[in-house]
């Protein structure tokens, strides 16, 4: 005979024995909209520019980027992803926005490291 009290136990079992669909998804590589990611800049001179992204909006057809820029000096891609897994960067603009299609079009770029951003660096957007 079937004992309702098992109906309790249910959702404990569920969630122990199947897990969250979520968990099996693959973690989607950041892009340069993704807040939190580091984004280098090729400057065509053998000098590179590392930007993070503190946010996005949408503006008249168009996406505006808010980053952070760095004041650091790498010279390869492989630089700038060392630079941007540091702690603490030196600053050199504190907020600036680019419009997406313009940097997107001009820019030799790439997105080198993400992690979240801070509650200070989300702040500098709110």
């Amino acid at each position: 005979m079937f004992d309702p009290r098992l109906l309790l136990l249910a959702p404990l079992l569920s969630g122990g024995l199947l897990g969250c669909a979520s968990d099996s998804l693959p973690i989607p590589e950041p892009t340069i909209e993704t807040p939190g990611a580091f984004v280098a800049v090729d400057l065509g001179t053998g000098q590179f520019s590392l930007s993070r992204t503190l946010s996005t909006f949408e503006a008249e057809q168009d996406t505006i980027l808010i980053f952070t820029d760095y004041d650091v000096g790498p010279r390869s891609w492989e630089e700038a992803a060392e630079y941007a897994r540091l702690p603490e960067l030196p600053i050199a603009t504190l907020v600036t926005a680019a419009s997406g299609k313009v940097f997107l079009a001009n820019n030799d770029h790439r997105v080198v490291w993400f992690r979240t951003l801070t509650a200070e660096e989300r702040e500098r957007v709110d």
